[in-house]
């Protein structure tokens, strides 16, 4: 089965929007990776990011969206299901959110909207989560349904299921 994921986006919740990262500036984009990278991350690498992101998401295997408080505009981070299998009704899930973030707050608003908006096109039955992020992502998938599995994907990955 195959989904056009492009028309996902806006994504709109009472407190956030969630949209492309080709609709922010590339220099919020970049402001954003470089505040929770150890490591330096250039402008080119950053446009190089962003444009290979928009690419999966037209091959329908990633949707990546920045996050923007509806408030203030401001990009405070950034949403991704990738590694999408349509047929195993699966994805990887991840974020980046810098630590100052009410990042269960922002979180647990826009997880549950996102996956219910999917839903018609693909009911995710496995959701794979990385170990170093999945303590915060735990109570939001178990209150929408999932279940922790003690069998992970590989080291990096914890799954859930439904």
């Amino acid at each position: 089965m195959e989904v056009d994921l492009s028309n996902y986006r806006p994504v709109m919740t009472t407190s956030y929007t969630l949209d492309w990262l080709t609709r922010f500036k590339l220099k919020e984009v970049n402001f954003l990776y470089r505040t929770v990278s150890t490591v330096p991350v250039s402008m080119l690498a950053t446009a190089k990011f962003v444009n290979q992101t928009m690419s999966q998401t037209m091959r329908g295997t990633t949707l990546r969206w920045g996050i923007k408080v509806n408030h203030s505009a401001e990009l405070i981070g950034v949403l991704a299901l990738t590694e999408i299998d349509f047929q195993d009704n699966s994805a990887q899930l991840d974020y980046v959110l810098p630590e100052k973030a009410d990042q269960l707050g922002v979180l647990g608003e826009i997880i549950p909207h996102v996956l219910e908006m999917l839903a018609g096109a693909v009911d995710f039955q496995r959701l794979f989560v990385r170990h170093d992020k999945y303590s915060e992502l735990e109570q939001i998938l178990v209150h929408n349904g999932f279940t922790l599995n003690e069998k992970t994907k590989n080291d990096t990955w914890v799954s859930f299921f439904k």
